[in-house]
């Protein structure tokens, strides 16, 4: 998801190479299982939206920070480490709950995985002061 399998595929298609698409599980939703946090519960969360947190070059659509921001359960935000804090504050200034929970998870189902926890406000500066996913 978000990934480079479309781009891969079609310049294979395009260069009359025969491949196979193997299914399997998203990272949106693998990362968090394994990391064991469930993306829904029925208790908690009945929705869940899967964003990017970068935008293509090429985009012509951008995230819409402000409708995410309140109007589902569980977002689930790929790629997202390098613009974080701005990405954390969009949803602040948006109407999120600056207590909402927050897992970062970095390496996922590798043996140097490592997970931070915190919240919407706090959890730039929680990355910032571990170096959460910068090679040490």
């Amino acid at each position: 998801m978000f990934g480079r399998g479309g781009e891969e595929a079609a310049a294979l298609n395009g260069a009359g190479i025969p491949y196979e698409i193997v299914p399997g599980v998203s990272s949106a939703i693998a990362a968090p299982a394994y990391a064991g946090i469930p993306i829904t519960h029925r208790s908690w969360a009945s929705s869940v939206a899967i964003v990017t947190g970068h935008k293509a070059s090429n985009s012509r659509g951008q995230v819409k920070w402000e409708e995410l921001a309140r109007s589902v359960d569980t977002l689930v935000i790929l790629m997202g480490l390098r613009n974080l804090r701005k990405i954390m504050n969009r949803l602040l200034e948006s109407g999120c709950e600056p207590q909402r929970p927050v897992a970062l998870i970095h390496s996922a189902t590798r043996p140097s995985q490592k997970s931070l926890l915190g919240t919407v406000q706090t959890i730039a500066d929680l990355a910032e002061e571990a170096k959460f996913g910068r090679q040490r």
